[in-house]
């Protein structure tokens, strides 16, 4: 009767630690499914802050332009660029950098204060508001400051936000 007792007990104790060890399983996998999750939604560029910051670089970029060192500054646009967008960035280069080198021009912009805003996020793709204002200078000195509202669309492309297109609203 002793043996049954020590056997029963053995028993039970054997299924016990079989439920806990399942039960610390189960856990384990939870904490690695969450782990996986908050890694994954909190990628930097998958953020608004990212796409709005790549929106200021990219407007700040297109706008900034020194008749001195053209080849630079449509390099760097270029660089930021994708897509369609690219291409027709490409085709008019030549062109945009014989005006400001035959101008003389010095063209800098200033993002205006609270000037950006997200009008569409997705995780591959975004929509930023971006007013600027663009102060041309020429040769003789002559400065003229515009006032512009971009829109910049932007596509994520490993882990970057590149310009796919970029427009004039208001």
């Amino acid at each position: 009767m002793e043996e049954d007792l020590q056997e029963g007990g053995t028993d039970r104790r054997e299924q016990r630690d079989k439920v806990v060890s399942l039960g610390l399983a189960v856990v384990l996998a939870a904490l690695l499914v969450a782990a996986g999750w908050l890694w994954w939604s909190q990628r930097d560029d998958g953020s608004p802050a990212g796409a709005l910051s790549s929106a200021r670089t990219a407007v700040t970029t297109f706008f900034d332009m020194d008749h001195e060192t053209i080849e630079e500054d449509l390099d760097a646009m270029a660089a930021l660029s994708t897509g369609e967008f690219a291409k027709a960035y490409g085709a008019e280069r030549e062109k945009l950098a014989e005006q400001v080198t035959t101008k003389e021009l010095v063209i800098t912009s200033t993002i205006v204060e609270q000037g950006t805003a997200v009008e569409y996020l997705h995780e591959d793709h975004a929509q930023v508001l971006v007013a600027v204002d663009a102060t041309t200078e020429d040769s003789g000195g002559a400065a003229e400051t515009a006032h512009y509202r971009m829109r910049v669309v932007l596509d994520r492309t490993d882990d970057t936000w590149l310009v796919s297109g970029l427009e004039q609203v208001g």
